[in-house]
């Protein structure tokens, strides 16, 4: 084979396997509220009523409350965890309406079955990077949410590598630009939310992720197109 033959082969190879991580659903926004999404635990797609909210508590062994999405596309995780103790509590797939309507806490602990400042849910993305966004659900004015860029799932999130995400008034849903959490260097595939400020009502959702990959990413990626289409066009003029 060829050097030139040779190099075509292998930037294709390459690209392709970028192509099939989760990073490359480009643009494409993945809903962790849609519960058909979830393999683990297998409560169904059936919402009720928790302590008068309607949606569905997410809760497997005692003890543990471990959400999975899809193992076969992206292996999604998220945990909830009261921050006063670390002790992990049941996610909650809130089921409100418009901008009322995401993964919270259990509404036996937290009277709206949302995030406050006295919980975190935290979730594990493989891919994640600069450019993805989060949307944030029911962040009302003046409420705001504390996103932070973790190394596990730990229970007593860092105050290191965070951003706020404050709600304008003119919609309870904000998607959030991840990117600055991922400036000088900065990586993990792990983020933890929290509710931001001090007030009771500090209470927030999140509704899922959109990913974006790096332009880093993209170049590889179009090297090995470009590298796929010169085999085949030397092929062809043989």
């Amino acid at each position: 084979m060829r050097s030139k033959t040779r190099w075509a082969v292998v930037l294709t190879g390459v690209a392709l396997l970028v192509a099939s991580s989760p990073m490359w659903a480009v643009g494409t926004f993945y809903d962790l509220s849609q519960c058909s999404n979830v393999v683990s635990p297998p409560n169904g797609c059936t919402a009720g009523s928790v302590n008068g909210v309607n949606g569905i508590l997410l809760t497997n062994v005692p003890g543990v409350s471990k959400v999975v999405y899809n193992s076969a596309t992206d292996n999604i995780q998220a945990e909830a965890f009261q921050l006063s103790n670390g002790a992990n509590v049941n996610v909650f797939d809130k089921r409100g309406g418009a901008d009322e309507t995401g993964l919270g806490i259990d509404p036996n602990l937290e009277i709206h079955g949302e995030i406050n400042q006295n919980f975190a849910l935290e979730l594990y993305i493989p891919g994640l990077g600069s450019g993805w966004q989060l949307q944030i659900e029911s962040e009302q004015l003046g409420e705001s949410a504390i996103i932070c860029l973790e190394s596990g799932f730990s229970g007593n999130p860092s105050a290191a590598d965070c951003i706020a995400s404050t709600g304008s008034g003119s919609s309870a849903s904000v998607n959030v630009d991840l990117s600055p959490l991922f400036t000088g260097g900065h990586s993990g595939s792990y983020l933890a939310i929290t509710g931001g400020g001090s007030g009771g009502s500090e209470d927030v959702l999140v509704d899922g992720v959109t990913p974006t990959p790096e332009p880093g990413s993209m170049l590889l990626f179009g090297s090995g197109l470009l590298g796929l289409g010169g085999l085949l066009r030397r092929r062809w003029c043989r």
